[in-house]
């Protein structure tokens, strides 16, 4: 028998069950939250990824020669304005006959120039210089804008010390999983340095 003055000690029914219900909302809380940081956290991979295939292409594009004349022309060396090219002067746009690779089988010849890649697309996925796709990037596509940046209206068409057509504005545009777009300028700093 029980002494009339002791206390039993313990949780009532109810206390369990507000306490069982109180932890389970804490912890559907919890894991709510980790669900949407582990949901968006392969996210600034994605945007890396993006900006890496930009940058790859811009850098590709700069690093072509920005001559007077064609590369093929005889005056390129010696030619001070477009009047002094033996053939047609460069222009924006590819020449015919030219593609981002060259192949040999036809006989195609590579990019040589910055104005070739004006209007070069990749709309089937993402490929190295020579043309083999890689894999990894297949869900990206590229656009890429080469436009004179001395013309109405543009950047340095105030500026009395570029004389036209001596810089190229260069626009990279990546979409797919994720966009970036990255823009460059290409000054004509040695006109007679063909590549």
């Amino acid at each position: 028998m029980f002494a009339s003055g002791c206390r039993r000690a313990g949780f009532s029914l109810i206390e369990l069950v507000i306490f069982i219900v109180v932890v389970s909302l804490s912890v559907a809380g919890i894991l709510a939250v980790m669900n949407v940081n582990s949901r968006h956290s392969a996210d600034p991979l994605v945007r890396k990824q993006a900006v890496d295939v930009a940058e790859s292409l811009l850098e590709e594009v700069m690093s072509q020669s920005y001559t007077i004349c064609d590369a093929t022309d005889p005056n390129v060396s010696t030619a001070i304005t477009a009047a002094d090219c033996a053939s047609v002067p460069r222009s924006l746009g590819p020449n015919p006959g030219r593609s981002r690779a060259g192949n040999a089988n036809p006989p195609v010849a590579a990019f040589d120039s910055v104005g070739d890649y004006a209007g070069f697309d990749m709309n089937s996925g993402i490929t190295t210089i020579t043309g083999m796709p890689i894999p990894m990037l297949a869900g990206y596509n590229a656009h890429v804008t080469v436009i004179d940046a001395t013309t109405a209206g543009m950047e340095f068409a105030a500026s009395p010390s570029q004389a036209a057509g001596s810089v190229l504005r260069i626009t990279v545009n990546v979409t797919g999983a994720a966009e970036a777009t990255l823009t460059g300028y290409r000054f004509r700093y040695d006109p007679n340095a063909p590549p």
